[in-house]
């Protein structure tokens, strides 16, 4: 660039117009603004990958204690941080559904499930939670059903237990 300022007459007089007015200062100033601007929002993603964690950490012991309702809250919080990588972003959606279905909310269970089936990695656990779900329904056929395609896909998958 500064070649072709060289190389032209009317731009260099252009350049000393822009630093006469202050534009040059104002356009620093701006490039300032904006890259601490960046570096806040790079703290603030490493902020709410921080909330996250902690709320998935609170919400798998929590799970895992068989504390539904404290989970699936903590669930929803690391969830909606947006923090996740999406691996556990997955896994957290499909526990929040079973602890939904624990506590016989039902189509929010499905509706988790039903965001999950549209292309997660691992097909196997959301229909092993999706058995879960329709046998805590009474839907025990359709229950065997999806445990059975879990299975095919996975044979080590693990079931859903209260």
């Amino acid at each position: 660039m500064m070649r072709a300022l060289s190389d032209c007459p009317n731009s260099r007089r252009n350049l000393k117009v822009l630093m006469r007015s202050g534009m040059m200062i104002f356009l620093m100033r701006a490039m300032l603004v904006l890259s601490i601007a960046g570096c806040n929002s790079s703290s603030q993603l490493a902020s709410n990958r921080e909330v996250a964690y902690q709320a998935f950490s609170a919400a798998d012991t929590a799970f895992e204690s068989k504390q539904y309702q404290e989970a699936k809250d903590q669930f929803t919080q690391a969830i909606d941080s947006g923090g996740l990588i999406i691996d556990v972003y997955i896994d957290a959606v499909i526990k929040r559904a079973v602890c939904s279905a624990t506590m016989d909310d039902f189509a929010a269970a499905h509706a988790d499930l039903d965001k999950m089936e549209q292309g997660a990695p691992n097909l196997d656990e959301v229909l092993a939670a999706r058995s879960y779900v329709l046998s805590k329904q009474g839907k025990k056929k359709a229950a065997k059903a999806a445990w059975t395609k879990a299975k095919r896909i996975n044979r080590r998958v693990k079931s859903f237990e209260e």
